[in-house]
């Protein structure tokens, strides 16, 4: 996805701008995925596919030319290689707290918002993040919203003291790490003379 933000003196009070700049994106064949409009109507973004934002691009400057050439709309700003999350359901309008635990899970993973939109129904809420941390976004989102296990897969090798303590650690601490949703996989240990391996896990408890 890419990122379209119209904005300039002349967006304010101003009849007919927001028409104006979709009306273009219709006139184009371009689909507008997510819309967001600042609440001091300064400004107006909008998320189209990254294949169309040339287009839209070429579209919106034609439209606007004299406007942009007169300073009532400031150059076009252009945000590319985007994503969008979105958390959808009925529950969104009665449960408190979705939002907050939504943006939490990502703050804690250090996902940047760049955008926020939500549904005027309450059933939905997008948020637009840079596309290399779109899949660690819906992970983390996923795992806070519905309390799934974060995954953590160990590979041990050495089983002398160091890798012994490590392992009797794991084990002992298998019940705290369980209430923290944390499930800690030991799938391979490894001397010098042989390997154990299980992708699902190794038992601990020999």
């Amino acid at each position: 996805m890419a990122m379209i933000n119209v904005s300039g003196p002349g967006m304010k009070g101003m009849v007919g701008m927001a028409a104006r700049v979709f009306a273009v994106m219709s006139r184009a064949g371009i689909s507008v995925v997510l819309i967001t409009q600042s609440s001091s109507e300064y400004s107006i973004s909008f998320c189209v596919p990254q294949s169309e934002l040339q287009r839209a691009r070429r579209a919106l400057e034609d439209e606007f030319y004299l406007e942009l050439k007169d300073g009532v709309l400031e150059p076009l700003d252009v945000m590319e290689r985007l994503a969008i999350i979105s958390v959808v359901g009925d529950g969104m309008r009665t449960l408190r707290g979705i939002s907050a635990r939504f943006f939490s899970a990502l703050a804690r993973a250090n996902i940047n918002i760049v955008a926020i939109a939500q549904g005027s129904s309450e059933r939905s809420i997008s948020v637009v993040v840079d596309n290399d941390s779109a899949t660690t976004g819906v992970r983390v989102s996923h795992q806070m919203l519905f309390n799934t296990d974060q995954v953590i897969e160990v590979f041990v090798i050495g089983v002398g003291g160091v890798g012994g303590a490590l392992i009797e650690q794991v084990y002992r601490q298998q019940p705290w790490l369980k209430q923290k949703h944390i499930d800690l996989r030991i799938c391979g240990i490894a001397n010098s003379r042989a390997m154990l391996t299980n992708v699902h896990g190794i038992s601990l408890e020999s």
